[in-house]
């Protein structure tokens, strides 16, 4: 009989197990397949994504050359200004599937949904599945996530390497192994060579995860060796490439997109490193050369670039709690500070670090590292910020989890949680003050969760209240409130396009949509007018072997979208490349490299009186002054005559009275531009 009792506790015990880790499951399920619906539902109303990268796969499609260099154009003038991987996974996309908007999407926004999965599982391994899955649902609603892995920008692709880069680390730490150690270095090279430098912010965690976390049997001197070997991994693996590019001669591949040196080096150090740093990135040759009278621009458009006015907040340590940035990422950040608090006060630290102290080493580390490079940089876009959502994300399902412990034992350690939560409610509303139109509605549901809040701290005074169940059903209360406002923007990327040149989630994104304006860079490529453009030079090119000239990448993406034919980005990104001297063109013109050149009224690249954009101003004043001005009724549409600013003229302004003749477009064929013939000019 007593053998039986103990059969029957024993299978009520696996019963309990199995029904407990299907619940998890099920949970997991129903997060992972939330994140695919917000990552991939309509994602083709955002048609080819950022244009830029778009014609670029689309060149890296025409040869190996072309693949290997990461060629902007088919002809092998200049490159993207960014490393391959990123590129080369959107191009092995295309390839295997065929050239289409959702090919070059879909991995990002796959990349998306494996990182939810990959987080869950680095927070569960240590503070539990609870604890895990309230990250990953966190990750999964965070605004500038969902932006991020909607477009064809390659961030989603450093967020998932550096996860998988934690992972290793994390095992590396706990076995003392070198090998997966140097798996995680191979991580963080791979991101290296998807965004460069901002791959490295994850280096401090993972160096002081090893160095405290590490086995007691493995030496200071072991360590110290190991980690040397982890820095020769990540170094050899992410320079390689950038190493084989400057070692080709120039001849023989194409310019280094943007940078100055035409150096890969050079672009890794300045323009993609010190340049965001510093606040120069782009500099004075982001300028307008001929900017119409009465037109302003904000001190901070460089910062935006070619695809709109973007505002970061000013510099400083509540930068990320800015209305600018806030509504992207910091929806919990108080609530992760509080987290990393509770825990970090809880943990009784010794070394060799356990598990749940490495774990906050990485977490808390990587948070902070990223968070003082954006509080104080001078240049960085809003959706870097996507950098920023695994660690707040992380932190809240451990902070939740620790919190709630400390609440059911009581001592002073029980206010955190109650005090965390309505913090983190007081925050949510001054975020939403910034949108009167969006915080009356909102506040339906945050209301309930600060009432719940405050009777987490009512609970833990009246005897009568202070039952788990009830507890916990306050606590979900307020979770459920403050998920509210980042899933509302979280949604906003998917009912309404987006701007792939610079991918953001909020109400600016309805807003824009319904008073149907275009947003820049996000599939709408010109249609009819860029055909009739194509057709006409391909009809007169008279084998010439770029069919275009544009002074820079806004004006060509389309074409080469389109068309697949080589057309020549005279500056790269921006039109501020120093790619070409006049006599150089003049050369390029005589034996028939280049015939036709599509130029605006005022061009970006040339108004800083720098070195780059100052000789492009020399290029393009020349082909002006030179060549034949093309009948527009041959080549242009009358529907190419688009606003170039969508979603508002820069500065705030309105476009010049002049009925718009000396305002640029963006894409090919648009308002003010100007077709030139330049055949038989040199020599005039």
């Amino acid at each position: 009989m007593a053998t039986l009792a103990r059969d029957r506790e024993s299978l009520s015990k696996d019963s309990s197990q199995r029904l407990k880790w299907s619940w998890h499951l099920s949970a997991l399920t129903s997060i992972l397949a939330l994140a695919a619906i917000l990552n991939l539902w309509g994602l083709s109303q955002n048609g080819y994504g950022n244009d830029y990268y778009a014609a670029a796969v689309k060149s890296m499609l025409g040869s190996w050359h072309n693949f290997f260099f990461v060629s902007f154009d088919p002809g092998g003038f200049v490159s993207v200004d960014k490393p391959p991987l990123g590129l080369w996974i959107q191009t092995a996309s295309a390839a295997i599937f065929g050239y289409s908007g959702l090919s070059l999407l879909v991995p990002q926004a796959l990349a998306g949904i494996a990182s939810v999965a990959v987080l869950y599982h680095l927070v569960g391994r240590s503070f539990g599945r609870v604890a895990g899955l309230i990250a990953a649902l966190v990750l999964a609603l965070t605004p500038v996530s969902v932006a991020i892995q909607r477009s064809n920008n390659l961030d989603a692709y450093v967020v998932l390497f550096l996860l998988l880069a934690a992972w290793a680390g994390i095992v590396a730490t706990e076995r003392g192994s070198l090998r997966w150690l140097l798996v995680s270095g191979l991580m963080v090279g791979l991101g290296f060579n998807v965004k460069m430098l901002q791959a490295y912010m994850i280096l401090p965690a993972l160096y002081l995860l090893y160095l405290l976390g590490a086995p007691r049997l493995l030496s200071w001197k072991r360590r110290l060796l190991h980690l040397t070997a982890l820095t020769v991994v990540i170094l050899v693996v992410s320079f390689a490439w950038a190493v084989a590019v400057d070692l080709t001669p120039a001849s023989q591949r194409p310019y280094v997109g943007s940078s100055s040196q035409n150096s890969m080096l050079d672009l890794i150090i300045n323009y993609n490193g010190l340049g965001r740093i510093e606040g120069n990135s782009l500099g004075d040759n982001a300028r307008p050369a001929n900017l119409p009278a009465g037109v302003e621009l904000p001190a901070n458009f460089a910062g935006g670039g070619p695809g709109g006015v973007e505002e970061i907040g000013q510099a400083g340590v509540l930068r990320l709690f800015s209305k600018e940035l806030a509504g992207q990422a910091s929806w919990f950040l108080v609530l992760a500070l509080f987290g990393l608090f509770a825990a970090a006060w809880r943990k009784g630290w010794r070394l060799p670090l356990n598990r749940t102290g490495q774990s906050l080493v990485l977490w808390g580390v990587w948070l902070g590292t990223q968070a003082i490079v954006f509080s104080f940089s001078g240049f960085f876009h809003a959706y870097y910020l996507s950098m920023l959502a695994p660690q707040i994300a992380a932190l809240v399902g451990i902070g939740l989890v620790t919190m709630w412990r400390d609440y059911r034992q009581g001592g002073w350690r029980a206010w955190l949680l109650p005090l965390a939560l309505v913090a983190t409610v007081a925050v949510q509303l001054v975020f939403l003050s910034n949108y009167p139109d969006w915080r009356n509605w909102l506040l339906l549901a945050i209301g309930p969760g600060l009432l719940a809040a405050f009777g987490l701290m009512v609970a833990r005074v009246v005897r009568q209240f202070n039952r788990p169940a009830w507890q916990l059903g306050l606590v979900g209360i307020v979770m459920a409130a403050l998920l509210a406002s980042p899933t509302a923007w979280a949604l906003t990327p998917v009912v309404a396009q987006g701007n792939s040149v610079l991918p953001t989630a909020g109400p600016q994104l309805v807003e824009t949509t319904s008073s149907g304006m275009r947003m820049p860079g996000s599939g709408n490529i010109g249609g009819a007018a860029t055909a009739k453009l194509v057709k006409y030079l391909e009809e007169h090119r008279q084998g010439s072997v770029y069919i275009l000239v544009t002074s820079s990448s806004q004006g060509a993406s389309s074409i080469i979208i389109e068309s697949g034919l080589p057309v020549m980005a005279l500056g790269g990104f921006i039109g501020s490349d120093l790619v070409l001297t006049l006599d150089g063109l003049k050369e390029k013109i005589a034996n028939n490299t280049v015939r036709y050149f599509l130029l605006s009224g005022f061009e970006f690249g040339g108004g800083g009186g720098g070195a780059n954009g100052g000789n492009n101003t020399q290029l393009t004043s020349w082909v002006k002054q030179t060549c034949t001005t093309v009948n527009s009724e041959l080549w242009q549409d009358a529907s190419a005559q688009t606003n170039p600013f969508p979603g508002g003229f820069p500065g705030g302004g309105s476009p010049p009275s002049d009925g718009g003749s000396s305002v640029p477009a963006m894409g090919a064929g648009g308002m003010g531009q100007t077709l030139y013939d330049c055949s038989g000019a040199v020599g005039k």
